[in-house]
């Protein structure tokens, strides 16, 4: 292995000995592969090694602390812990870098820098792309940088008969009070002064169903003291209800941990990807292929030139040392990969998380969405959704808290036959005004007749039959001949503007659902006052639904609302019509696929969809069902825990910062103050994102393909030798100094309309519903633009300068000044949008090239150090003459016709 080394003291010219070294290297395959691998390949044992202990040095600590807390704690692995971060100290580094690697270019980089480490093929310094790729991974990585509550059944408390008071609104979204009852054996056994010593005694035994999300119901027994109690709902106090004007409330833990019930409600974390991302990603795979299709065809045409071309030149033949074809052939093909892996817009993915960032700030700059109420601005909680922001196709909003104030005001009453309050004269009014109706009445029953119904009662809640279907007929028996006492009205007000927002989003194209666990009647009213619906809209909902679901017809359409028939035309016209569905109608609908992409396709008729009386988790599996069935995206937006699994669902989660905590916040992917502010943050800045992202993804295909291209062009002249056109200094600057600072600007500046057009005319925004900007035939037109620019940009040139005294160098800079002249014209004619930034940035770019070529070309770098600042036409030439002795001037001219 010494005698292929050099070092700077041992050899005058160091440029030469390096050669000399590698020409000796390329005599026979066994001297390549044992440098290969004794050399670098205990340099990458080392680096490895060192890498790995360091990483099973970090775990096995963070494991081993676990060991001896679980010996502190009996090794009680079920915790009762609710964990929303998505990662740990032990997965950050493997799950975030398994993320970044689902990258296809980080992937190929990383094999880049692999490949440059290797001297025989390296074109470049390893470094020049293991830095950049090391800045992408780091500030992705920096950038993706419990509560203990349980379901508990009631026993006892310190109030009269046992009673307590409860807010359920990170529940169901209602702020007022509800109460919760002990059972009146419990009550009984163990209030008193003793309570502790009673509890301690109690040995009761609960059964109940297994944990499911079902926040409406709970079957149970409590088996104590040899009698069987029934529970209920009324029972239990659930994780994430808070106790109010109840000093103490004592418990059962029923269910802990992810069995709670509103655990249950929320989905599994998912990693969400924008569309064009993913379209990105696919573009990206289709460069490698053919890019891995062009080094192979280029290193058969190295191995044929080999063969039959070079034994007719006596230089070629020495530079090439009797290397088979085969083996030069596989020399090149990795120095293509190289030499072709700029098309490969490695500094596009920190552009892309710059410009992502920016727009975030942008969002949250924005003075017209923050709330001065509360101080809140807008916040963008995540950085990779801002162009999704600009094609949201269905948005999918809870109602209490969202749409609504969630702040109940007492309005009117009525009692003993007379109306109390300011609105009405009618109780019919109530609802009709969209305020909340809560009726008492009372019956007298006879104690034996009590007594009968409570028997029935029992029995039913304990059969093993049709549970709720018994205990419904048992309730109706009682629920008769009822007297009314009187009415309450509560009024939830609407957000400020939410129906301009609601009517300026249909114009957009965007479908509005709303979830809610309201009545249908309420849910209904509240759609008419915010514009979710016309007042001659036709409500389809109950069996009417039912038969167009079961209808044998692939199609359904609305004719007409005078009609009231629905027919199979194509062709029908649209009637104004919504659909209504319930909860328990959902559930069945979710079970039937096909009923389900027919509900969503009946949907895209209407104008809008309401479903009432849902849980937390079936909002999530309307999101999930319009995902699977429909191709927009879609956007939930919630205030509460119990909408969590929605958020987390959509492709865009929206959580409000209102007055049920901030877990929707928590796991949302961007938070406002208030519904109206989507108007802004989808028609302003998700237009803006959108149109950015496309038109600067767009640019960077082009710069750098177009800028590889051109080594493709030029193998054709040298000898497919994998010879670079450029100097190494230009391919490094290329992209990170004389191209970059133009398009980032153009990314975080550029508009093609005001906001002021994106609100007033908010069809606009069905560009980016439409992907219109950014899809398979667009992207193909510009590969092939830069294809065509490619040609220009070469052969223009050399048709110019091929049969001048000029030399290679001159060829390469004007190439050079064609390609960064090129690129930044096409940035000033996209340009709409012109800022002191923009102007600056090309200014910039420009001066920056002119300069730097200056000087990198001149004398006084090349003299202060020529390993790093030399031509490489220079090189071959200094070669050439040390190893040939005489070259007839007609063979080098043949040969090297630019040396």
């Amino acid at each position: 292995m010494s005698q292929h080394y050099y070092s700077s003291s041992n050899c005058r010219d160091t440029k030469f000995c390096q050669a000399d070294t590698e020409l000796n290297l390329r005599s026979n395959w066994e001297t390549f592969l044992r440098r290969l691998l004794l050399v670098r390949g205990q340099w990458s044992y080392y680096r490895i090694c060192i890498l790995l202990c360091y990483f099973l040095y970090k775990t096995t600590a963070f494991a081993l602390v676990r060991v001896w807390y679980g010996f502190y704690n009996g090794f009680n692995t079920q915790d009762n812990m609710v964990r929303s971060y998505k990662y740990t100290p032990l997965t950050f580094l493997p799950l975030n870098l398994y993320e970044q690697f689902h990258r296809a270019a980080n992937l190929f980089f990383l094999l880049i820098v692999v490949l440059q480490c290797v001297p025989m093929i390296a074109t470049i310094p390893w470094y020049s792309t293991m830095l950049p790729l090391l800045f992408v991974l780091l500030v992705r990585g920096c950038k993706d940088l419990a509560t203990d509550l349980a379901d508990l059944l009631l026993l006892c408390s310190t109030e009269p008969h046992s009673l307590c008071y409860v807010e359920t609104a990170d529940i169901d979204g209602e702020t007022n009070l509800k109460f919760r009852q002990a059972l009146s054996v419990t009550h009984a056994e163990l209030n008193g002064d003793s309570v502790k010593q009673n509890l301690a005694a109690f040995d009761g035994i609960v059964w109940c169903e297994e944990p499911n999300g079902n926040l409406h119901s709970f079957k149970g027994e409590l088996h104590w003291k040899e009698e069987r109690h029934l529970l209920d709902t009324d029972h239990l106090l659930l994780r994430g209800t808070v106790l109010q004007n109840t000093d103490k409330a004592y418990g059962l833990v029923i269910y802990t941990g992810a069995d709670s019930k509103i655990l249950q409600n929320c989905g599994k974390l998912k990693l969400k990807k924008t569309r064009v991302e993913i379209l990105l990603n696919k573009t990206v795979l289709v460069i490698l292929l053919s890019m891995l299709t062009a080094a192979l065809l280029l290193a058969v045409g190295a191995g044929l030139f080999e063969h039959r071309v070079s034994p007719q030149y006596e230089v070629v033949s020495v530079l090439q040392r009797d290397s088979s074809p085969a083996y030069l052939g596989f020399i090149t093909f990795w120095g293509y990969i190289i030499l072709l892996s700029p098309s490969m817009p490695m500094s596009l993915y920190i552009t892309f998380e710059v410009i992502h960032m920016v727009h975030c700030l942008l969002i949250g700059w924005d003075i017209e969405m923050y709330w001065e109420d509360n101080n809140s601005p807008a916040q963008a909680r995540t950085t990779t959704l801002n162009e999704e922001l600009g094609q949201v196709g269905h948005l999918l909003s809870d109602k209490t808290g969202t749409l609504t104030q969630n702040r109940l005001l007492f309005r009117q009453c009525f009692i003993a036959g007379h109306i109390y309050g300011d609105m009405s004269k009618e109780i019919k009014l109530f609802a009709q005004s969209c305020l909340r109706t809560l009726c008492v009445a009372v019956r007298l029953v006879p104690e034996a007749l009590w007594t009968e119904w409570s028997r029935a009662l029992s029995q039913a809640g304990t059969s093993t039959g049709n549970q709720e279907t018994a205990l419904e007929e048992i309730y109706n028996q009682m629920e008769k001949d009822l007297t009314l006492l009187g009415v309450t009205a509560i009024e939830d007000r609407l957000q400020e503007g939410v129906p301009e927002t609601i009517s300026t989003l249909r114009r957009a194209g965007v479908k509005v659902w709303v979830l809610t666990g309201d009545k249908t009647e309420t849910a209904v009213n509240v759609g008419y006052a915010c514009k979710l619906m016309d007042p001659d809209t036709t409500l389809i909902q109950g069996e009417e639904l039912r038969q167009l679901l079961e209808s044998p017809s692939p199609d359904v359409h609305v004719m007409s609302k005078e009609l009231e028939v629905w027919i199979t035309d194509r062709t029908a016209v649209k009637s104004k019509a919504a659909l209504v569905i319930s909860g328990p109608e959902l559930a069945e609908l979710t079970k039937t696929p096909e009923w389900g992409a027919r509900f969503v396709a009946l949907s895209d008729q209407c104008q809008s969809v309401l479903c009432c009386r849902v849980t937390p988790a079936q909002k999530a599996e309307v999101v999930e069902m319009v995902r699977k069935h429909s191709t927009s995206i879609t956007m939930a937006i919630g205030d509460g825990a119990n909408d969590v699994n929605m958020i987390k669902t959509a492709h865009i989660g929206v959580g409000l910062c209102g007055v049920e905590g901030g877990q929707a916040v928590q796991n949302a992917d961007f938070a406002l103050a208030q519904f109206s502010f989507l108007r802004r943050l989808l028609l302003v800045h998700g237009h803006w994102s959108y149109y950015r992202i496309c038109i600067l993804l767009r640019y960077f295909l082009y710069k750098t393909t177009a800028f590889a291209l051109v080594h493709i062009w030029y193998s054709f002249y040298n000898g497919f030798s994998a010879q670079p056109m450029y100097e190494s200094w230009f391919i490094s600057l290329y992209t990170t100094l004389y191209t970059s600072i133009p398009i980032q600007c153009m990314g975080m500046f550029e508009q093609d309309v005001s906001a002021k057009s994106c609100l007033s005319w908010p069809e606009i925004y069905s560009v980016g519903q439409k992907k219109q900007l950014f899809n398979p035939l667009v992207l193909a037109m510009t590969l092939l633009y830069s294809f065509y620019t490619s040609i220009i940009l070469f052969f223009i040139p050399m048709g110019i300068l091929q049969y001048s005294a000029l030399d290679y160098q001159t060829l390469a800079i004007t190439i050079e000044t064609s390609v960064v002249l090129t690129t930044t014209v096409e940035v000033i004619l996209h340009t709409k949008f012109w800022t002191k930034f923009s102007v600056a940035a090309v200014i910039f770019s420009l001066v920056a090239f002119f300069l730097s070529t200056l000087a990198l070309h001149g004398a006084r770098l090349f003299t202060a150090s020529p390993k790093d600042y030399f031509f490489l036409g220079i090189h071959v030439c200094r070669l050439i003459s040390v190893h040939v002795n005489h070259i007839s001037l007609k063979e080098e001219k043949n040969a090297f016709p630019f040396l």
